[in-house]
């Protein structure tokens, strides 16, 4: 904006005031452009400043250093926006960028509107505004400041407390407004996803294309850049898409294995390795809720506290999301390994010489921890027991060959015990081989046992 479009502006605004009250926004972005050409002086024209002003002709430098008088002193509700507020460096390299000025900052420095802050490798400052925000900028974070109770972050990670009134926080992707006694953090990595946390109160994340999302305290959000943020993303109806199903799937997968595995360190007498696995299955199966608070292309997560849920919970949400039964059934047949495996951990002694045949031994514990439950957890035992028949059936038929499949299930049987649960085991893996195969393993199970 030149002098001359300077004048016009102002002129204007001064013709606009006599009928009614200017705007906030009106207001600031004359401060800001009318200090901007203030500020490119340069140090001689100093000397001549009152003089200029005092010729008959009003000059453009006078006209400038006049307007701003009248808007700093004569307009209601006008303030210096010299001042935005300050930053304190805690430790390492912290700069501002003014223009073309590189600021080293090694003391708490007056903020403009305006300035770029960097945060260098290990360091980290804090952003106050008065009655406004208080931010503390971690390691390489890059902000800039918008106004006195809002900031642009446009790398890095921000820990923000609200006062006594909102303020935002923005980024590429949209901003997040707080009100007072609000705390949460932001983040935006290097491939500019954002991150964001609400830890006290709720917050509301808006994006700029106009979608919008409440977080509550403990709630966790992340947007991709080219995702678009609106109630519509977020799953409503009862269906899940495909990478919902795969994602509870797997986090199924993670937590049964994990609470075997708790059971095995418990047989073993390893006790703080068993209580630690129990713990974090517990955890695997729980993030299943979060799954399904999710968008359906799973680009938008939003994560509850888990501390605030039961293992119950699971699958009553689920149910509420699907109408897949097996998938229910299998959610509660986890559920009653895992209060089972929690509840009997201590008490755990049966002898266990395990196989060479992994999947078998998984068969075993599921039948020994299932047996301290009752009726019904019994039979949700046996969905999970299945489980692990058909792992080994995968690994016979991954053999191309029905030669080299019938050579590799000989040497498999070989490896078994001649057992109850090892006769159980070869009846179910019967029921899913081809006719030829299944007549084969008949033959197999009556002469082994």
């Amino acid at each position: 904006m030149s002098f001359q479009d300077l004048e016009k502006y102002i002129r204007c605004f001064f013709q606009k005031a006599v009928s009614q009250r200017a705007s906030h926004t009106v207001r600031e972005r004359i401060f800001e452009k009318t200090m901007e050409k203030f500020l490119e002086q340069k140090e001689s024209h100093r000397t001549t400043f009152w003089k200029k002003i005092l010729v008959p002709r009003t000059s453009i430098m006078a006209f400038a250093a006049v307007s701003m008088v009248v808007l700093f002193n004569l307009l209601p509700g006008s303030q210096s926006f010299l001042s935005a507020g300050k930053l304190l460096p805690k430790y390492g390299p912290v700069e501002i960028l003014r223009g073309d000025n590189v600021i080293l900052v090694e003391k708490a420095t007056h903020l403009r509107q305006g300035d770029v802050i960097r945060v260098g490798n290990k360091a980290e400052a804090e952003i106050i505004f008065p009655n406004h925000l208080s931010s503390t900028a971690k390691s390489r974070s890059q902000l800039r400041v918008v106004d006195r109770n809002s900031l642009f972050l446009e790398k890095g990670a921000l820990q923000n407390k609200t006062f006594n009134a909102q303020s935002e926080v923005s980024t590429s992707r949209g901003f997040v407004k707080s009100f007072p006694g609000a705390s949460f953090s932001v983040a935006v990595s290097e491939s500019g996803e954002t991150e964001v946390i609400s830890e006290k109160s709720d917050i509301s994340v808006f994006d700029w294309k106009e979608g919008q999302t409440l977080l509550s305290p403990g709630d966790v959000l992340k947007l991709r850049t080219d995702t678009t943020l609106s109630d519509s993303k977020i799953p409503q109806d009862i269906s899940l898409s495909l990478s919902q199903i795969q994602a509870i799937q797997a986090k199924m997968i993670i937590a049964r294995t994990k609470a075997l595995t708790a059971i095995e360190n418990a047989l073993q007498g390893n006790k703080k390795e068993s209580g630690a696995d129990i713990t974090s299955a517990k955890k695997s199966f729980l993030s299943i809720v979060q799954v399904l608070d999710s968008s359906r292309n799973l680009e938008i997560t939003k994560r509850k506290q888990l501390d605030t849920l039961t293992l119950s919970d699971v699958p009553i949400a689920l149910s509420g999301k699907t109408m897949d039964s097996s998938l229910i059934k299998e959610a509660e047949s986890i559920q009653a390994l895992l209060s089972l495996s929690e509840s009997n951990l201590s008490q755990l002694g049966f002898a266990f010489p395990p196989s060479s045949v992994q999947s078998f031994n998984r068969f075993v514990l599921l039948d020994r921890i299932f047996s301290f439950g009752t009726s019904s957890q019994r039979d949700l035992g046996k969905i999970l027991k299945e489980k692990y028949v058909v792992a080994f059936l995968r690994d016979i038929l991954n053999e191309e060959v029905m030669i080299d499949q019938v050579s590799k299930l000989n040497q498999e049987i070989s490896n078994l015990p001649k057992s109850p649960l090892a006769k159980e085991f070869l009846v179910s893996l019967r029921d899913h081989f081809a006719p030829d195969i299944a007549a084969l393993l008949e033959v197999k199970i009556e002469n082994a046992f």
